[in-house]
């Protein structure tokens, strides 16, 4: 469902739509962390960098906005110090951080997160809900979390919509009760 609303995988069915402010390049992605993501073999700045690539298009090289952007938000999420070193040579939490920044540096006005806690110790996972509350807030981005977490759920949720087996059962925007 995120990849088909992300337009990365087609749709089987229904349709995505946004309203007049959102476009799939004002979309922000923060992907669950794989194995395969935290080998990655680039350096942090070259990581939270490539989250320019979707407003891009076809030009091939970052602008001077770009790169100072990548390091305003790597400053901002308190990873400005790691700049240089190899995102594969994180803790997990520091990982987390450099997705988040990779997410952000388009300055999204929808930040998709799928399960941005998962693999991570709880307080870690604590400091994270807590920065995705502070992105939302401080920069008016709407944050749609995924997770199987019910704490979160519990303690940080503004709006919740309860899918199970692929259909809404609940909405909390309609009164917390059942549909």
């Amino acid at each position: 469902m995120l990849k088909s609303i992300l337009g990365l995988v087609p749709l089987k069915c229904g349709s995505v739509s946004f309203g007049p402010e959102v476009h799939r390049k004002r979309l922000g992605y923060l992907p669950q962390q794989t194995n395969i993501q935290k080998d990655f073999p680039a350096s942090v700045y070259e990581v939270v960098l490539s989250g320019c690539l979707n407003r891009r298009g076809l030009k091939p090289f970052y602008s001077k906005a770009d790169k100072e952007q990548a390091v305003q938000h790597m400053e901002r999420l308190g990873i400005g110090d790691f700049k240089k070193r190899s995102f594969s040579a994180l803790s997990g939490g520091q990982q987390q951080r450099v997705a988040i920044a990779r997410a952000i540096v388009n300055k999204p006005k929808v930040l998709i997160a799928d399960e941005p806690t998962g693999n991570l110790d709880p307080e870690t996972s604590e400091e994270i809900i807590n920065l995705l509350e502070r992105i939302n807030e401080q920069q008016n981005t709407t944050i749609l979390v995924v997770t199987h977490d019910s704490k979160i759920v519990q303690e940080h949720k503004k709006r919740t919509i309860l899918i199970e087996n692929g259909c809404v059962n609940a909405d909390t925007s309609l009164g917390g009760y059942d549909i």
